[in-house]
């Protein structure tokens, strides 16, 4: 390719360092495409790399975020189980203690630096009964993840108290390494209510002798011979009407109190409605025993009683049922057979017994 004179135009130019410059301009000439081509390659590299960078950037902003996010969100994961109201423990494989909450060291006695790095078992009273530590080494090899379901144990703590703590446990694994974290709850007072809560179900609330539902229960319990009697007052329905309700209560607060007197700590007393009551005699299978018994009853219930001012004198008439098998009958059968023998006391002019025997 040739250009003519014409087409080029030179002009001379000093810099100010002293180099001389010849710059030529081309008139009425175009260069071929090819000559174009590695310069625009090169522009859109550079773009791709800026694009690769901004997104690079992008992403390195996005993990900071996440990443200070993940720790800000572990320190209140830390904060939430460190001030939770449940005692948190959480233990390697080991069973070793490696957290340990407030609650824990307020429950249990121990603070997290007395216990941190050593075998829970050391810390951890168990009751026999109803807690191993076994349960904690099958908790550990529960699929990570899965909670398990609360169960209740009975635990002392580091100054002997006992409690009844509700217990779930969650084994999980960090970076390869399995742990288990425990919830402990303490409710050892719900459990104390809710037992005297069942225990008023099985007592008079008048004189605190078992009731129906707590006699009942009792004689299912018996196994072997026992002597049952069955008691009515006589002559109640004339105090209460005269002196009132008031005093008749008072006459049934010490009749209970009387029956007591008169029997062992390992008998049961019930009062089953109104002026009756029953005493069970567990072991007692002799006619003589038995009679020496109810007699010693008249006597003590026979006695004067004060009522607020008042005195009064009641009677009684005792039906005795003797069992030689408490297991082979119903409780209803044998309170019944108690109470015939009962009425057959009355029958035969009250303030007396009257004794039935299982057939042999």
């Amino acid at each position: 390719m040739s250009l003519s004179t014409d087409a080029v135009q030179a002009r001379h130019h000093r810099c100010s360092d002293g180099l001389e410059v010849v710059c030529l301009t081309l008139h009425g000439f175009t260069l071929p495409e090819p000559l174009y081509a590695p310069l625009d390659l090169l522009q859109q590299q550079v773009q791709e790399l800026q694009a690769l960078n901004n997104g690079l950037q992008t992403i390195i902003s996005l993990q900071s975020q996440v990443e200070k996010s993940l720790w800000e969100r572990h320190l209140q994961q830390v904060a939430v189980l460190e001030n939770a109201s449940a005692a948190y423990i959480c233990l390697d494989e080991q069973t070793a203690v490696v957290s340990w909450n407030h609650a824990a060291a307020s429950m249990l006695g121990w603070h997290s630096e007395e216990v941190l790095g050593k075998p829970l078992a050391r810390f951890l009273y168990q009751h026999p009964q109803n807690f191993s530590l076994l349960h904690l080494h099958n908790s550990l090899t529960i699929q990570p993840g899965r909670i398990v379901h609360s169960q209740e144990w009975t635990l002392q703590n580091r100054f002997g108290h006992e409690l009844t703590v509700e217990v779930c446990t969650y084994p999980h694994s960090v970076d390869g390494q399995y742990y288990l974290s425990i919830f402990l709850h303490d409710i050892t007072r719900r459990k104390l209510t809710e037992q005297a809560l069942e225990q008023e179900t099985r007592r008079d609330l008048l004189t605190g002798l078992l009731n129906r539902k707590g006699l009942y229960e009792a004689l299912q319990q018996q196994g072997g011979s026992i002597a049952v009697l069955f008691i009515d007052i006589d002559g109640f329905k004339a105090i209460n009407d005269n002196l009132g309700h008031d005093a008749g209560d008072m006459l049934l607060r010490q009749i209970a109190e009387r029956l007591r007197q008169c029997v062992r700590s390992s008998d049961g007393v019930a009062r089953l409605a109104g002026d009756e009551f029953v005493l069970l005699l567990p072991g007692i299978m002799a006619s003589q025993q038995a009679g020496d018994i109810a007699a010693k009853l008249l006597r003590k219930l026979s006695q004067p009683y004060h009522l607020a001012g008042h005195h009064a004198r009641v009677g009684a008439s005792i039906g005795i049922h003797l069992v030689s098998d408490a297991a082979r009958q119903s409780a209803e059968a044998i309170i019944a057979s108690a109470d015939q023998a009962m009425y057959e006391a009355k029958r035969r002019g009250k303030g007396c017994y009257f004794l039935m025997q299982d057939e042999a």
